[in-house]
């Protein structure tokens, strides 16, 4: 299971949550379960995932929602369970000839805001802690900066050519 907190800031118009987004064939292909401060909704939908809502009036700005996907075969069907602040959507079996994501589905958070350019005062901004896969935290620390890893490569290539000379 995927889960992550969620709160989002500001007066402008905005809406937040997780996103899968599908690989081959299906690139544009994306699903979400969101919250929208501006009406309280908390949804989910989009591509290969069955569409479902929490219900409106759920939400506001400044408060931290926890949100979760769960894609699991019951009965022979796969499907998905949607959560949001611990209540389970129940399972929701796939509706595409595909049964379920692609492969390399990449899943991460999704964030839209829509701000006036005539008023500097209306923004938004979102928050996400918290990210769990299976349990275990998921946290920036793991993963190497990008300057760490030219420099293991560059080591790398050192002793392969120290190698090739000898």
């Amino acid at each position: 299971m995927l889960e992550m907190d969620i709160t989002s800031y500001g007066p402008a118009a905005h809406e937040a949550g997780l996103i899968t987004i599908g690989g081959p064939p299906m690139d544009w292909a994306d699903g979400r379960i969101m919250v929208r401060p501006s009406d309280g909704e908390v949804s989910c939908w989009g591509g290969v995932s069955p569409f479902y809502m929490f219900g409106k009036n759920m939400y506001s700005t400044g408060v931290t929602a926890h949100v979760g996907l769960l894609y699991t075969n019951e009965g022979g069907l796969n499907g998905v369970h949607y959560m949001y602040n611990g209540i389970d959507s129940g399972f929701l079996p796939f509706t595409n000839l595909e049964q379920g994501l692609f492969p390399n589905t990449q899943i991460g958070g999704y964030f839209q805001a829509l701000n006036n350019p005539n008023n500097p005062d209306n923004g938004a901004a979102i928050v996400f802690s918290n990210i769990r896969f299976n349990g275990q935290p998921i946290s920036a620390a793991s993963i190497p900066e990008p300057g760490s890893l030219a420099l293991l490569g560059t080591g790398l290539a050192g002793l392969l050519g120290l190698r090739r000379r000898r």
